[in-house]
């Protein structure tokens, strides 16, 4: 009897502690969208990280948002940290062209948008190299 108390309390618990999941609309923390597209077709891709490690991709002409694997906490924590180290919350950068490229950061409650396109004047070099930071992410996760 006290084998299947120990097994029920450990079973509640397990269900009990799962982190909750959530969408890139409803997160209440930290978010960074990055993506691109345009030109002929129109169709952006975006990805979408949350501070709690989801990552999900979307199309322009997709409805919904399709779960990628999640990313570990440390790596998260330093993608959000770069966000200040490059201190991209301040940078004031927005040239779309015919292709674009973008980054939205959310981050504790502010909001910051850095797009460049192609034609267009060459991006500032650190958000240039936050993009390429982002992208690896999704290299390293496609499905």
């Amino acid at each position: 009897m006290r084998l299947f108390l120990l097994l029920c309390l450990g079973i509640f618990s397990l269900f009990s502690c799962k982190t909750p999941s959530y969408t890139p609309e409803d997160f209440p923390e930290g978010k960074i969208t990055f993506g691109s597209g345009g030109g002929f077709t129109g169709i952006y891709t975006d990805y979408v990280l949350l501070e709690n490690g989801q990552f999900f991709r979307k199309s322009s002409n997709e409805k919904e948002f399709i779960a990628l694997p999640k990313i570990g906490k440390n790596k998260v924590s330093q993608v959000f940290k770069n966000v200040t180290t490059l201190k991209l919350m301040s940078l004031n950068f927005n040239n779309p062209g015919n292709m674009n490229t973008y980054v939205k950061m959310k981050i504790d409650g502010q909001e910051q948008e850095i797009t460049w396109g192609v034609p267009g004047p060459k991006p500032p070099k650190d958000a240039k190299l936050f993009y390429k930071i982002l992208m690896n992410l999704v290299k390293n996760k496609k499905s």
